[in-house]
């Protein structure tokens, strides 16, 4: 449940700076940038949290972490090394 309320947080928040960064682009240099100013935010504010959830969940080792499992390479598969 805690995770939840976490991932709402930061949900909101990111969505909250991609608005008004938007916002503020709209007003200097009009709608079509602020449009993909917006977008752009948006999507990485997305990225971003779930990004920080996955780490939170440990579903994404840590960089610290020393850990002696297979890594995983694209889509998933087993890399020796």
């Amino acid at each position: 449940m805690l995770l939840i309320v976490y991932y709402v947080i930061f949900m909101i928040a990111g969505d909250l700076s991609a608005y008004l960064i938007g916002l503020i682009v709209e007003r200097e240099f009009g709608s079509q940038v602020s449009l993909i100013v917006f977008l752009a935010l948006l999507l990485a504010a997305c990225g971003l949290d779930d990004r920080a959830e996955a780490r939170r969940t440990g579903l994404i080792p840590r960089l610290d972490s020393k850990s002696s499992g297979p890594s995983m390479g694209l889509a998933g598969h087993s890399v020796a090394g």
